[in-house]
């Protein structure tokens, strides 16, 4: 679920998700043709239906990741910015 609208109380959790609810009202009130032009303007998907896999590392992969990358940084020489 992303947001909840109970007509007089909306409400949603995160940055990602209160910009769900606004094209949720903005398609309540205008239409679908004018909600998909706004998220097209601010380039979010018009509708989301709430049951994508969150796009986070496991903690277990997480580490390994930051161990990978804190190697690579070790090993740059010096001064090295990239």
């Amino acid at each position: 679920m992303l947001f909840v609208d109970e007509g007089d109380v909306l409400t949603s959790a995160g940055a990602a998700t209160g910009l769900d609810l606004c094209i949720h009202m903005v398609r309540k009130d205008f239409g679908a043709a004018v909600a998909a032009e706004t998220a097209r303007h601010i380039v979010i998907p018009p509708q989301r239906t709430g049951d994508q896999a969150q796009f986070i590392l496991h903690r277990a992969r997480r580490r390994q990741w930051f161990a990978r990358a804190d190697d690579a940084l070790a090993a740059r020489p010096r001064g090295a910015s990239r």
